[in-house]
């Protein structure tokens, strides 16, 4: 072998060497790193709702450092926004497990793709602590009469226990959020679908975020059973299950229907929660004053785009699911960026949805009769009275069969693409019907035998936010909170690893500059003068 030879081998040796160190340090370096106090162990995160007008999170935490800080991290989903909020943990229940005989344990179900590496991952924020996990169910007796006897080989579907403490003493403590659902300020419905996380900090500055949990807000108080039939996702519990079925049937029905009458689609899911009476409903209703709610019963509500609350059948079940799922239409239809349908139009359509105007049809025959009305544009919003509510059903219900029936179906359907597009009612009456709301009201009252009335014009009309059985889907919020239109994101933090991301350049500026050093360059440098040579 020749000099020339030989120094091509050492050098090519020398990077070999270097590249094989380099990759592990590199690979040391993407490894999770944690605060050399220990890890943030987090147990298994659980909420309740046995009060419907608040959730209850909690989670208990082990930080052998301390725990500095615990932040619940929510969104709730609708069809129109997401809206959600960050409030921080009541910590409370601090114990020393150096105190007690055992450490405590959670248990975790093997899902696909996953190893004792990524579990431990997962859950310590550190994956060389599979080795714990291991020899916690080392030879249990898992499904199937299977055990896990190889580190290596786990199988979807095994339980396993994951030790939650270690025998040289760590601190546990209870982290609890209280989000209050149904105050003067604040109102998430029942039925609401829900994503969380906790974002847990210890005092040496380790962080971790803990896996995503979805679930679907009901009232703790029952035992509910679920069924699901095209769109529709119906919840009862007890002895309900024939409304049930009858709710999933006339909620089919009259999505057909006010789809063709007004010419739209629906396109996502709606969930159907159905209470077996409406005293049994009352702590999830959102109140509308105590007078009032004490005069008026409630049948139902669509309470989100995607929710429906079902009460009490008051005389006919079917009636009041087609009523409330009608609104789900009507919303889609009218309802856009400038402004909400008047309640005339959605409640009139609502009730022209149901196959019986009921207790409204002898309300405004008796307000006919006295001519005691109420001009169409002052009824924007429902009414506060509870005397003049089936009144005020009764009069949107006429007057929306009268466009119909006078007009025809498609100049309705087109009324209601106008108001979506600029949501002034006054203009999009001209441009389909060329009347105004007071026209509309006078055209009305002599179809039904009373004479019309000379209103002062109207030089503007106000957009009408009209709320009708609707109820409001803001969030306030304890901390930090957000809004934002569409689907939003619902990607949730992995548990951080802070403490690696920081050394990492670092890490990789001295490894270089290590390799550099160690002759890497140096035999470069020296080969290429020889070659030039």
């Amino acid at each position: 072998m020749t000099h020339r030879a030989a120094a091509v081998v050492r050098v090519s040796r020398v990077v070999e060497a270097a590249v094989v160190a380099f990759a592990l340090v590199m690979a040391l370096v993407a490894m999770p790193r944690t605060a050399n106090a220990g890890t943030i162990t987090a147990g298994e995160p659980a909420h309740s709702t046995a009060d419907p007008k608040a959730i209850v999170f909690k989670v208990s935490v082990q930080a052998p450092a301390g725990l500095q800080s615990a932040t619940l991290d929510y969104k709730l989903f609708n069809p129109d926004t997401t809206v959600g909020g960050s409030q921080p943990a009541e910590v409370s229940g601090a114990t020393d497990d150096r105190q007690q005989n055992a450490p405590t344990s959670v248990e975790y179900t093997v899902v696909e793709g996953d190893s004792l590496w990524d579990v431990a991952r997962r859950l310590y924020g550190d994956g060389p602590r599979y080795v714990e996990i291991f020899q916690a169910n080392r030879d249990r007796e898992m499904v199937r009469g299977e055990r896990l006897t190889d580190p290596r080989l786990i199988r979807p579907g095994w339980v396993l226990s994951i030790p939650t403490a270690s025998t040289n003493g760590t601190t546990t403590v209870n982290a609890t959020v209280t989000l209050e659902t149904n105050t003067a300020t604040r109102y998430i419905p029942i039925g609401s679908r829900f994503t969380y996380t906790w974002t847990l900090v210890d005092k040496e500055g380790t962080r971790i975020v803990t896996p995503q949990r979805e679930f679907i807000f009901l009232d703790g108080r029952y035992q509910w059973q679920e069924k699901t039939t095209g769109n529709f996702t119906v919840y009862w519990y007890g002895d309900n299950a024939r409304n049930a079925d009858l709710a999933l049937q006339a909620a089919a029905a009259a999505t057909t229907a006010n789809e063709t009458l007004l010419n739209v689609k629906l396109t996502y899911p709606i969930r159907l929660i159905v209470w077996r009476r409406e005293s049994e409903g009352e702590a999830a209703q959102q109140s509308r004053g105590g007078a009032f709610d004490r005069q008026v019963i409630t049948g139902g509500a669509r309470v989100a785009p995607d929710v429906v609350h079902l009460y009490d059948p008051i005389g006919g079940f079917v009636d009041v699911v087609k009523h409330e799922v009608a609104h789900i239409v009507t919303k889609v239809a009218g309802d856009g960026p400038f402004g909400r349908l008047p309640s005339w139009i959605d409640e009139g359509t609502a009730v022209y949805a149901q196959s019986d105007p009921g207790a409204y049809r002898p309300a405004i025959e008796a307000a006919i009769h006295s001519d005691s009305l109420t001009r169409l544009r002052a009824m924007s919003s429902p009414s506060n009275q509870p005397s003049r509510v089936d009144t005020f059903y009764g009069q949107s219900w006429m007057t929306v069969k009268f466009m119909v029936e006078k007009y025809g179906q498609p100049k309705f359907a087109e009324l209601y693409k106008a108001f979506k597009a600029g949501g002034d009612m006054d203009a999009a009456l001209k441009q389909v019907y060329g009347v105004d709301q007071d026209g509309l009201y006078n055209q009305w009252r002599e179809s039904v035998g009373l004479k019309a009335i000379d209103f002062p014009p109207e030089a503007s009309t106000t957009t009408a936010q009209a709320q009708g059985t609707r109820a409001p889907l803001g969030i306030g919020v304890t901390g930090t909170g957000f809004s934002s239109q569409g689907a939003g994101g619902d990607a949730a933090s992995a548990p951080a690893e802070e403490s690696a991301t920081k050394m990492m350049p670092a890490v990789i500026v001295s490894v270089v500059t290590l390799l550099l050093a160690a002759g890497m360059g140096f035999g470069a440098l020296r080969l290429l003068k020889k070659s030039k040579a």
